[in-house]
């Protein structure tokens, strides 16, 4: 029976009684008209959608009032396979990234093809760490996969208007990086996670 499923994936209600599945925010309805609010709104009317809508806000500010949400430290503690998978992850990364850079540095003596490689080397060094994160955040956890790869494993690279971190400071996007330095740690990746603890310049 699909509505006894293992990981509560369906959400199945018997004369107004939750059977199983969670509530999440797409389930009672997030501006769509499939969520449960709008079912209520559409075949019983607004009353019963209001009531329905006070009832559990009422239940959701109990619960939260006497039982809290939060998490502890340990909650975010990584195992070793996570570990060594993230390192694995990024050290792949980074020599594509080392790769890509000996080819730009290559082809860069003439202006003109040299301002198409920097904008082909960015996009490829983008692409290729946000795809390291994508990765880490699929780890099966609960809550956002990206919120909680960067608690876990690695906050991954930061991007600004859409790009990598900027060279404003001396052609260079800080003193502690060598000028025109385009390496993931010297344009804005942050290896570290939160758990872990970010040095001085992925801070």
């Amino acid at each position: 029976m699909k509505t006894m499923c293992p990981n509560d994936g369906f959400v199945y209600f018997h004369n107004s009684e939750l059977i199983s599945g969670q509530l999440g925010k797409a389930t009672l309805g997030n501006g769509n008209k499939d969520g449960l609010f709008f079912v209520l709104l559409n075949d019983y009317k607004a009353y019963a959608a209001a009531c329905c809508i006070n009832r559990l806000s009422k239940l959701s500010a109990q619960w939260i009032g006497n039982h809290g949400f939060s998490i502890a430290i340990h909650d975010v503690e990584p195992q070793n396979t996570l570990i060594n998978a993230k390192d694995d992850m990024i050290s792949n990364g980074y020599q594509t990234c080392k790769e890509s850079m000996e080819i730009f540095y290559g082809i860069r003596q003439d202006d003109n093809a040299g301002r198409i490689a920097a904008q082909n080397l960015e996009t490829k060094i983008t692409d290729e760490l946000n795809n390291i994160s994508g990765a880490l955040g699929e780890s099966g956890s609960k809550g956002s996969p990206i919120n909680i790869s960067q608690m876990v494993a690695s906050v991954g690279q930061q991007l600004v208007g859409g790009c990598r971190a900027a060279i404003g400071f001396t052609d260079r996007s800080l003193p502690h990086f060598p000028k025109q330095a385009r390496s993931p740690a010297a344009k804005g990746f942050v290896a570290n996670s939160f758990y872990s603890g970010l040095s001085a310049t992925e801070f």
